[in-house]
């Protein structure tokens, strides 16, 4: 595996799962805080800091 690939490669995790199930629901934009506060919600423990992170990838 080349630097390049390392790089951009990025693995599927059970938050990332989560933020992006969240966001394929709403039919507006959401904050990485919206997105924190529906997950707690639901009961799903989520640091702000995940969702601001994966929010930007």
């Amino acid at each position: 595996m080349s630097i390049e690939q390392t790089a951009t490669t990025r693995r599927v995790t059970r938050p990332r799962l989560l933020i992006t199930q969240v966001l394929a629901e709403l039919s507006r934009f959401a904050t990485a805080q919206e997105i924190t506060d529906i997950l707690r919600e639901r009961g799903t423990r989520i640091g702000t800091a995940t969702a601001y992170r994966n929010v930007q990838m």
